[in-house]
């Protein structure tokens, strides 16, 4: 399972052009086709969660659009950021699947509320971000309500990271003091320190993407 090919680009929609968001969601991309010549829908997954929890570097991170020393700098963003790229030679039943992929990066900043329900046509996954020297278990429960529930989206699509900073390597116990919303019990988890740990974050994102692959085209 691994990401060997990327070709990507960068989307910013600030607060001005978030009402035209419904008429932007999914945008279609050329055909994408595996060995087994299918075409498929570029796969939305939204990143969510407080804000400088780390989801901009998360995102680039997992578009391979990161340069390591900057991992640090917190910029917050203005409304979404669309990072969109290929992912080549995910295996599933040893088949292998090529997919478009739009991480949209969404803000934590409560002032956007307004416009989340924009964010939720056609979404196939969520990725929730949290920092857990900072954040608690219950700081994800709003963005359970607002995204995950209101678009009946299966906790197994949901992969919560854990994402520590600084030169602190995570260990099983980052993951078992995190204690997660009941809602999401059946979500995957992961901790994670990208400076450290990168590649490990990479693998559980592709096993995540394959999940939503198989269940969407029943594999």
């Amino acid at each position: 399972m691994r990401i060997s090919g990327v070709s990507l680009s960068v989307v910013e929609i600030t607060m001005k052009s978030f009402s035209t968001l419904k008429n932007h969601s999914s945008p279609k991309s050329p055909p994408t086709k595996t060995m087994k010549d299918v075409t498929r829908p570029p796969k939305k997954i939204l990143v969510l969660g407080p804000c400088k929890a780390g989801k901009t570097a998360i995102s680039n991170y997992l578009g391979e659009q990161v340069d390591m020393e900057s991992l640090g700098e917190y910029r917050p963003t203005k409304g979404v950021r669309i990072v969109e790229f290929e992912s080549h030679e995910l295996e599933i039943h040893q088949q292998r699947v090529e997919v478009d992929v739009e991480l949209w990066d969404c803000s934590g900043d409560e002032r956007y509320r307004d416009c989340w329900p924009a964010l939720l046509d056609s979404i196939e996954g969520v990725i929730l971000v949290a920092n857990p020297d900072e954040n608690k278990g219950e700081d994800l429960r709003l963005w359970y309500q607002e995204f995950i529930a209101k678009s009946n989206l299966d906790p197994e699509n949901v992969l919560v990271v854990l994402n520590e900073v600084g030169e602190k390597r995570t260990n099983d116990g980052a993951i078992s003091e995190f204690q997660l919303p009941p809602q999401l019990s059946s979500a995957v988890c992961a901790a994670c320190n990208l400076q450290h740990e990168g590649d490990q974050l990479r693998l559980e994102f592709n096993q995540f993407l394959m999940t939503i692959i198989a269940k969407s085209e029943g594999y």
